[in-house]
């Protein structure tokens, strides 16, 4: 079993680990925070106010082509990342519908009615950290005046990936169009909150338990938030509570990067224990890899959109490892919970390999639709099993507990035996932390005789007389042991001779009290002394010398006893 001083040292680093995790997880958020604070708030936040899909009407012109009709949504080839120009005519019924809401992806835009622009929102030029490609919303108010001119939407962008896209465009009152993006949204956010709330819940349960000795709860519960912001990113509503073009634009795949980091170190304390430094090692490179990503786009060097494709392909590679890992747990120990998280690994492999095929297959609209709800389940099932374990942990505590109680109980007086004696005794002794304390030692008077003549539940009802005695003495300076037989120790923090006297007074004032009650004598010797931090005795020769101060007490008494 576990010492107490092991024990403690296993709790102690348990802690430093979850503050270590807890610090480099705030220094992210305030690093995030950072870009908010240094960031400009531009009007691209969303207000809290039928619509109508304009899918045809439209013409084309650019992308290789001169000028061409076509319905929305629509993906052209555009390979000279040519401006994409889309037109139709205000008729009245468009203009009854008063407000065009478009989505661009990673696209500047320009909206002119008659050549005149009535809108424009593209890439910051200045402004280190807002210079972020983003895939936005855009709600555009029609002016009164414009039926029957020619309406021109622009869109432009620096990447191949997303030059050809064309997403749909709404119209509507603009309260209608607020709702419709709630409505049409809002699963995502739903299963973001939950994953947010439940990550919050878990991390404050896992520092309410003082006597678990890994972080598995901890890691689980900032997977579990990070997931959920990244979920809400994906979901397409962040414009409701910022217009920050860093978060809009970036939020999604920093997120990504962290995904891996949790759920590595999470593996480490839950269920590949036996490989916790290789997974140490790995989660740190993936923490690597979040700030140098996290780098390469402030500097202006490598957007995130290009460096998300290699933490992608780690993923993935990641993925495979712990599988491997979880195959050899298996089959060469018949570890059953490598098995059972086996099971669920297949269900992240499906989701990394699907997200990976529609990122690289620049089907972006697709991208988490799928795996917002495998994570949900996934997270769930960690949840489950970690709750589980938790349960059994605390279980195996309480009986752990229990059996050590038992081992350093006297069933007879109910108080501590020689085990506790030698326990605490340790404890005070222990170079590190040792202190004075004073010694008592107890020996019974005519144990023998009180068996012999009266029985041995007489006799086991003196020696609970003479230890209650002893607890209704010396209880509020010290703790009373019951070494075997008819032999008692206490052990006093206080080491005052005049609490001593006092306090050996009051017991034997005590006995007397019990002599009136019982038909044999009810006699003890006593012998007590300091151990200084100083005194550099060994401690059983310090015992020895206050068990003979007692046997000359005992001598004293029967000598008395005979001259009487």
């Amino acid at each position: 079993m576990e010492s107490n001083r092991e024990r403690a040292q296993t709790l102690s680093e348990t802690f430093k680990n979850r503050s270590r995790s807890i610090t480099v997880f705030l220094l992210i958020f305030l690093m995030i925070l950072g870009m908010v604070l240094a960031g400009k708030s531009t009007e691209m936040v969303m207000g809290d106010q039928a619509v109508t899909t304009l899918q045809d009407g439209w013409e084309l012109k650019g992308g290789g082509e001169s000028m061409k009709t076509l319905v929305l949504p629509a993906t052209v080839k555009n390979e000279n990342l040519e401006p994409l120009i889309l037109s139709r005519t205000i008729d009245q019924q468009l203009l009854e519908e008063r407000t065009l809401l478009l989505r661009t992806s990673m696209q500047d835009i320009q909206i002119t009615i008659d050549g005149e622009v009535l809108y424009a929102e593209g890439l910051p030029s200045d402004g280190l950290y807002q210079n972020i490609e983003a895939s936005l919303w855009h709600m555009v108010d029609l002016p009164s005046t414009s039926e029957g001119k020619l309406l021109t939407v622009t869109l432009t962008s620096r990447m191949r990936e997303f030059s050809g896209i064309l997403n749909p465009i709404h119209a509507g009152p603009r309260d209608a169009l607020m709702r419709f993006l709630f409505f049409n949204m809002h699963g995502g956010m739903l299963i973001a909150v939950i994953l947010v709330l439940l990550g919050l819940m878990t991390i404050l349960f896992s520092f309410a338990l003082t006597n678990f000795t890994d972080n598995r709860l901890l890691y689980l519960g900032l997977f579990s938030i990070i997931v959920g912001i990244w979920i809400l990113s994906e979901a397409r509503i962040l414009q409701f509570f910022t217009g920050n073009r860093f978060i809009l634009g970036g939020i999604s795949y920093m997120m990504v990067s962290l995904i891996p980091v949790t759920f590595l170190l999470y593996l480490k304390d839950a269920v590949l224990m036996a490989h916790k430094k290789a997974f140490r090692h790995l989660a740190l490179l993936f923490l690597l890899n979040f700030f140098l990503n996290f780098g390469l786009q402030v500097a202006g060097i490598a957007p995130f959109f290009q460096t998300i494709k290699l933490t992608l392909v780690f993923m993935l590679l990641g993925t495979l490892l712990v599988g491997s890992y979880l195959l050899y747990e298996v089959w060469k120990y018949q570890n059953h919970q490598a098995k059972q998280f086996l099971s669920y690994m297949l269900l992240i492999f499906i989701i990394v390999s699907v997200e990976t095929l529609q990122f690289f297959s620049r089907n972006f609209s697709a991208t988490s639709r799928f795996s917002r709800f495998g994570i949900m389940v996934f997270f769930l099932l960690l949840a489950f099993n970690t709750f589980k374990y938790i349960q059994e942990f605390q279980k195996a505590e309480n009986e752990a507990a229990f059996y050590e109680k038992l081992a350093y109980l006297d069933f007879l007086t109910k108080g501590g035996n020689r085990m506790a004696f030698e326990r605490d005794v340790a404890e005070l002794t222990d170079p590190e932390k040792s202190r004075e304390f004073r010694l008592v030692l107890l020996d019974m008077n005519h144990l023998k005789q009180i068996n012999d003549e009266f029985g041995h539940q007489e006799g086991d009802r003196a020696i609970v007389r003479v230890f209650n005695a002893l607890v209704d003495s010396f209880q509020k300076e010290g703790t009373c042991y019951r070494l075997g037989g008819d032999e008692f120790a206490v052990l006093l923090g206080s080491t005052g001779a005049s609490v001593y006297e006092k306090r050996i007074e009051g017991f034997y004032h005590r006995l007397q009290q019990e002599q009136l009650h019982v038909p044999y004598p009810v006699e003890v010797a006593s012998g007590s002394d300091v151990l200084l931090p100083a005194d550099h005795r060994m401690f059983r020769d310090f015992y020895h010398h206050v068990d003979q101060m007692m046997y000359q007490d005992k001598r004293r008494r029967k000598e008395k006893k005979n001259a009487g």
